[in-house]
């Protein structure tokens, strides 16, 4: 009751200020939950080599990088991502050295919070040489070839699966190192494998630098959405969740996906609800 007195008398000129400094409070800005101010101002990702939506090159940081290192500048946020092997990222975000995964799915990042807004989406093709007679249709494709993959990536059903638990007619070829799409190209040209699982985007991107290879399109699954996962060390998960659906959801996101997606693809087009 005291309060409320002392505002109800608080002169006009006064309450109006009051009022518009609250409104005015930073949006990057939001309480813990001991109701202290918490202020974001920077955030750290960790990411693969998964060019072009997140590359090694300052210059040529990907698209996703592209976007959200954007929309995070008018909430007056900085971003750093560093590129590191999948299974390195995952573990160091994990364990905190990073605040999140800048895109995941998630069975890549149990145990993570994921973003409810999608933050892109992929799709992912089976790729081998241009003389093979292999094409996707479904699982049962793969009878008696040898797939390619990378650790701990997560592609969708049915190749997750055949990871997690082959047939005893599958045989899946599971790798991890600093450059695994180099190394799967260079596998399935010494025919060491069949084929092998990636974006589209992704090989499209290879090719293009590596123009000395050739490979075939031999079918894809359907596209479908990535997050972004803060980290289950980061202590202001839940303030970081909330800012990042909301620039996930922006009109300004979305505008500089499509713009940086364009650029890095050319002749290639996502658009994100």
């Amino acid at each position: 009751m005291y309060t409320a007195f002392k505002i109800n008398k608080l002169k006009p000129s006064i309450l109006t200020a009051f009022l518009l400094l609250i409104a005015w409070a930073p949006l990057s800005t939001y309480a813990n939950d001991a109701g202290n101010s918490s202020p974001i101002t920077s955030l750290s990702f960790a990411a693969a080599d998964w060019c072009p939506y997140s590359c090694r090159d300052a210059n040529y940081p990907g698209f996703v990088t592209e976007a959200m290192r954007h929309a995070l500048t008018k909430y007056d946020i900085t971003l750093s991502v560093t590129i590191l092997p999948w299974t390195r990222a995952i573990k160091m975000t994990e364990q905190g050295k990073f605040d999140a995964l800048l895109t995941a799915i998630p069975t890549e990042a149990p145990g993570f919070h994921l973003t409810e807004k999608p933050s892109g989406q992929y799709q992912i093709c089976l790729f081998s040489l241009p003389d093979s007679s292999f094409t996707y249709k479904d699982r049962i494709s793969f009878k008696g070839l040898v797939l390619g993959a990378i650790q701990d990536y997560g592609y969708g059903k049915p190749i997750d699966d055949m990871i997690k638990r082959p047939l005893p007619d599958e045989q899946v070829y599971s790798l991890s190192s600093s450059d695994p799409l180099h190394s799967l190209v260079e596998m399935v040209h010494k025919n060491r494998i069949d084929t092998f699982v990636e974006d589209r985007f992704v090989v499209k991107n290879y090719l293009k630098k590596n123009n000395h290879r050739q490979l075939k399109n031999s079918g894809c699954l359907e596209a479908v959405p990535f997050f972004t996962a803060i980290s289950p060390s980061y202590k202001n998960h839940k303030e970081a969740i909330i800012l990042l659906n909301k620039v996930l959801n922006s009109d300004d996101y979305k505008l500089r996906y499509a713009q940086a997606q364009q650029r890095y693809s050319p002749q290639s087009k996502t658009t994100l609800n």
